[in-house]
């Protein structure tokens, strides 16, 4: 049996955690959720599993241990996941944010709404995207070519 296609959704806020996972499931996001809270957890998660199903990861940037920036750096120079689509998910409007996480190999800058209504298009939008729009490589296909 083929295993789910996941997204890794990194953020150390209870209520923004939920509130993003309850939108995906209301508009039926055909990807398997898996919250980590931080970016060590991220980088522990990501060097302890097979991550052949796994289509990208959604970080917060201001979390403890290791924050989404960090990370970032962390995952772009790494030859195993420098390919791992990553769209940083922050409610930072900061350019100085913006820049820097771009800079370090954002795919994407999700600014999260604090309105409900606009963060329920948000998530509408990013589960139209992930789930129907986007097309993501294989990361076993990648591995096996560098």
């Amino acid at each position: 049996m083929k295993k789910k296609k996941v997204i890794v959704l990194v953020e150390d806020d209870d209520l923004d955690a939920d509130l993003i996972t309850r939108e995906l499931k209301k508009n039926q996001f055909p990807l398997e959720v898996l919250r980590l809270t931080n970016g060590q957890e991220l980088m522990d998660y990501l060097d302890a599993n097979d991550l052949e199903n796994l289509v990208g990861i959604w970080m917060d940037l201001n979390m403890p241990k290791v924050g989404g920036l960090d990370s970032l750096k962390w995952l772009r120079s790494s030859e195993k996941y420098h390919s791992l689509p990553v769209i940083v998910l922050s409610s930072s409007k900061n350019e100085r944010d913006i820049i820097a996480s771009y800079q370090l190999g954002a795919n994407a800058y999700v600014s999260k709404p604090v309105n409900r209504q606009e963060f329920q298009k948000t998530m509408e939008a990013m589960v139209q995207f992930w789930g129907q729009v986007n097309l993501t490589p294989n990361l076993r296909e990648i591995r096996q070519n560098t």
